[in-house]
């Protein structure tokens, strides 16, 4: 999901035409444009590094800016971070939309909250 602003779309078309990307399943191998990045539709894109999905909206309408406080950074590189939904809220829009791709996936992600949950406590303890 990205945010929809003029500078923020300028910025994402830049990195899809380094990724290569083109829409999925489209013979034609078009590319995306930024009235396509600007709406709230889904660009379904394949890149030299796989499947990339770019959101404009989820969960009936949700934008970037609505979802930023169920967020954390991620540092890509030294230069580079990226925000990305917190394990937590992925799985409670997961579980609202219901397809079967989603609900199969939560039991991975509980999976991996409590994997996370239990290192964070075994580094807490105190060693003896």
């Amino acid at each position: 999901m990205h945010r929809r602003t003029p500078e923020n779309v300028e910025r994402l078309l830049k990195v899809l035409s380094e990724l290569q990307a083109t829409y999925r399943n489209d013979p034609r191998k078009l590319r995306t444009t930024a009235s396509h990045l600007l709406g709230p539709g889904h660009q379904l894109l394949n890149t030299m590094n796989g499947d990339l999905d770019c959101l404009g909206t989820i969960d009936d309408g949700k934008s970037f800016d609505d979802l930023l406080d169920f967020t954390v950074e991620l540092r890509l590189s030294s230069d580079d971070t990226i925000r990305v939904l917190t394990l937590e809220k992925l799985v409670e829009l997961k579980r609202r939309a219901a397809r079967p791709k989603d609900l199969a996936a939560i039991p991975h992600i509980e999976s991996t909250i409590d994997e996370r949950r239990n290192m964070a406590l075994s580094t807490d303890k105190p060693s003896q």
